[in-house]
């Protein structure tokens, strides 16, 4: 599949408001990061391989959830297991660190 990387506009912003950074942290980010289907890993050679197959109840789809998500099937889920439980623990930096 062809991919843009010519014609692309890529933005970074701040989030400020606690509620939605502590949202994009601890659920969608967490979403991503726990696929194990789509993903890809790139190693320290830059050659991106697949993460190790997981048995089929560990399977995790962010694309699927994602879509799930957005048709209301995930407040069921969200009723019977706690995001903590769902999505592993996510830190991110306050700002840029600087190199020494």
């Amino acid at each position: 599949m062809p991919r843009n990387f010519f014609r692309r506009i890529e933005i970074v912003f701040p989030i400020e408001d606690p509620a939605l950074r502590k949202r994009l942290v601890e659920q969608i980010l967490a979403m991503h990061l726990a696929d194990n289907m789509k993903a890809s890993v790139l190693d320290s050679e830059g050659v991106y391989a697949r993460p190790s197959t997981q048995k089929a109840s560990e399977q995790r789809n962010s694309q699927a959830e994602f879509m799930a998500f957005a048709l209301g099937e995930a407040s069921a889920r969200k009723k019977s297991r706690s995001v903590a439980t769902r999505y592993p623990k996510v830190e991110v930096a306050s700002g840029p660190r600087e190199r020494g």
